[in-house]
């Protein structure tokens, strides 16, 4: 799913943001910022299916970077750290399988890509709240382009992704590969539900 992980360049203006700092960064026309993002309150569920089910839970954000111009945004980044996938839907040891599992190199391949990283770029408002975004979601060290939608207002900003884990590389179970697979199939594309609390 890269650049240093304590600090993130913006791309309008080149400057830096540190993400340990709470406060906020401002460009030289005090019009342009840097939001302050709480990853203590920021959160990204995911949710993967099979032919036979679905499994859900959390993984841990990094860091967050997002640009404002006069508080209208403009682009940022998101780095997900790979090694926190959490299942919330099972306990014990299927639970603790399912999570080995997925950090295996049949799925995300953590030991070895630890990290995830979303740009987001092109960025259009459509709605007093609403922007269409298109960016590259880097997963397993292979980038990809990727569009969607997000709503960001009064510190929340919310987007949900849909990604085809098999352009990154991920062809366990997947029957775009596999023939015959039957019941055992997986689906390619998983759901990833991100929830930013920011202040500017």
């Amino acid at each position: 799913m890269f650049a240093s992980l304590t600090t993130n360049a913006c791309k309008n203006c080149g400057c830096r943001a540190d993400k340990k700092s709470k406060s906020e960064h401002k460009h030289e026309n005090d019009l342009q910022s840097h939001a302050s993002v709480d990853l203590t309150k920021s959160t990204i569920y995911w949710k993967g299916a099979k032919l036979t089910g679905s499994h859900e839970g959390t993984i841990d954000i990094l860091s967050a970077h997002l640009h404002f111009n006069d508080k209208v945004f403009e682009g940022g980044e998101i780095i997900i750290d790979m090694n926190s996938i959490n299942c919330t839907d099972l306990s014990g040891d299927s639970k603790k399988n399912i999570e080995g599992h997925l950090k295996h190199e049949d799925f995300f391949f953590s030991e070895e890509h630890p990290i995830s990283k979303l740009v987001m770029g092109n960025v259009k408002k459509i709605g007093i709240n609403t922007y269409e975004i298109e960016g590259d979601m880097t997963i397993r060290g292979i980038t990809n382009p990727i569009k969607f939608k997000s709503i960001i207002t009064n510190g929340k900003a919310n987007a949900k992704l849909k990604i085809d884990r098999t352009k990154y590389g991920i062809k366990y179970k997947s029957k775009s590969f596999i023939k015959n697979i039957g019941d055992k199939m997986i689906y390619d594309e998983f759901d990833l539900d991100v929830n930013l609390i920011y202040t500017l």
